[in-house]
């Protein structure tokens, strides 16, 4: 199929696409997804998604990620690692933590600070993370057949 300018469809009901190999989809200016009940994604394999620019995920209710062996957010010189068997490691250059009321921590065994020879449980990108991101965004925008 082929316009020459505007290609509108109009559905009346169900709509369903087989795909028995391979499907790209480029869009060269903006594209907006709207659903107005519910949305599922079901991928058997791994997602990759980059963006270069800024990107916000918001929820009115709750927010869950999950993952079953180990959540990783990293950014640059800093990390927080959250394992399945509840090590949790973060890494970084500094710290602050600040509340407005009391504050506890709590622990089952010793609390540990400042003990010599320690190494980090986990290990941050470093400062090219960002150039990084940058280039593997870029590499997916070759220019496209036409």
């Amino acid at each position: 199929i082929q316009a020459e300018r505007n290609l509108d469809t109009s559905v009346k009901n169900d709509e369903t696409h087989s795909v028995g190999g391979a499907r790209s989809h480029y869009v060269k200016k903006n594209e907006l997804h709207r659903v107005e009940a519910n949305q599922i994604q079901a991928v058997k394999g791994g997602t990759e998604i980059l963006t270069g620019k800024g990107k916000l995920d918001a929820a009115v209710e709750q927010y869950v990620i999950a993952s079953g062996t180990k959540l990783r957010l990293v950014s640059g010189e800093s990390a927080i690692e959250l394992n399945a068997n509840g090590k949790i490691n973060l890494i970084g250059k500094e710290f602050n933590f600040f509340v407005e009321g009391d504050g506890y921590i709590t622990t089952g065994g010793k609390l540990h600070l400042n003990t010599s020879g320690t190494q980090p449980g986990t290990t941050a990108p470093g400062s090219g993370h960002k150039g990084d991101i940058d280039a593997a965004v870029q590499e997916k925008f070759t220019p496209p057949e036409e």
